[in-house]
Parts: C-alpha cells; sequence; structure tokens
C-alpha cells in the first residue's frame, strides 16, 4: 500500500461576520464563503470542486495539476456562471490522482 499524494492540514475556514455599519446597507459579497487548506508531497492533479445537497456540481474551483506543498482554495458563494447561489447546504471535495480525500459542509444563507 503506497502512501497518498496527498494530505489536510484538515482546515476549514470561514468568511469573517458582516460588519455592522451605520447607513444603507449595501450587500457586498463576502470575500470567501469557504474553503480548505491542503497539501501535496509531490505533483499531483488535483480537482476541487463544490457540489450542492443532491451532489450535483456547483462549481470547479481547481482542476489542474499541482506543485508539491500547501494550498489553499477558497469559494465566494458563487456558481460555475457567476450567480450567487441560494441557502443551503454544500460540500467542498477535493480529489487528487483521481483519489477522493474529503469532502467538507457548509451551509450557506
Amino acid at each position: 500500500m503506497s502512501r497518498p499524494s496527498a494530505y489536510f492540514i484538515d482546515r476549514l475556514f470561514m468568511a469573517p461576520a458582516a460588519s455592522r455599519a451605520s447607513g444603507p446597507f449595501v450587500p457586498q459579497p463576502p470575500p470567501h464563503v469557504a474553503g480548505i487548506r491542503f497539501a501535496l508531497s509531490r505533483p499531483s492533479p488535483t480537482l476541487v470542486r463544490v457540489l450542492d445537497a443532491r451532489g450535483r456540481e456547483v462549481r470547479v474551483l481547481v482542476a489542474a495539476e499541482l506543485d508539491p506543498g500547501e494550498h489553499r482554495c477558497a469559494w465566494d458563494g458563487y456558481d460555475s456562471s457567476g450567480s450567487s447561489v441560494p441557502a443551503g447546504e454544500y460540500t467542498l471535495q477535493l480529489e487528487v490522482n483521481g483519489d477522493l480525500l474529503t469532502a467538507r459542509r457548509v451551509l450557506v444563507g
């Protein structure tokens, strides 16, 4: 049995709470809704995607051969067409060398 080519720093990060400013409210998209950090021990084909509660692909965040080292991938709450997603449960999924390593649930809304 060989060692996996990737490992997680096992971190899910969430957007900071919105600041309360006086005056009219102007909705601003957060810099990110959620994301993951992971590290690769060697160059590896990597896929990071967001799935909805039914398992349908909402957006691909990374689809590339990544170099060894730490990587951070953030999702801004938009789908692949640039539209804001509705409130609900979403999964950030990482696949390396064809192996699904983990999935994290994120609540939006």
